[in-house]
């Protein structure tokens, strides 16, 4: 009896205090989603970057993303301010 008591009071303590499941709050997706990282892209001999920008007068580059020849590379931060630029084939 004692220790169907305890455990009950045990049982209650847990759901009190949220310990019993996951959470269903769907709001708590969006956090996740923002920072998801996408598969990195099969390079095959290609060269090309997307170079990020401080600013749209492109005064200074923060980041880079692309393609160099058989290796993604990838550095600094994005922006919104990009331009793609396209270099000679690997071969």
């Amino acid at each position: 009896m004692r220790k169907n008591l305890l455990g009950s009071l045990l049982a209650v303590g847990f759901m009190a205090l949220g310990c019993g499941g996951a959470d269903l709050d769907p709001a708590g997706l969006e956090p996740r989603l923002a920072t998801r990282e996408d598969q990195v892209p099969a390079c095959t001999g290609e060269r090309y970057r997307t170079l990020y920008y401080s600013d749209a007068a492109q005064s200074s580059i923060v980041g880079y993303e692309g393609c160099e020849c058989f290796q993604w590379v990838r550095f600094g931060v994005r922006s919104s301010f990009s331009e793609y630029v396209e270099y000679e084939s690997c071969y």
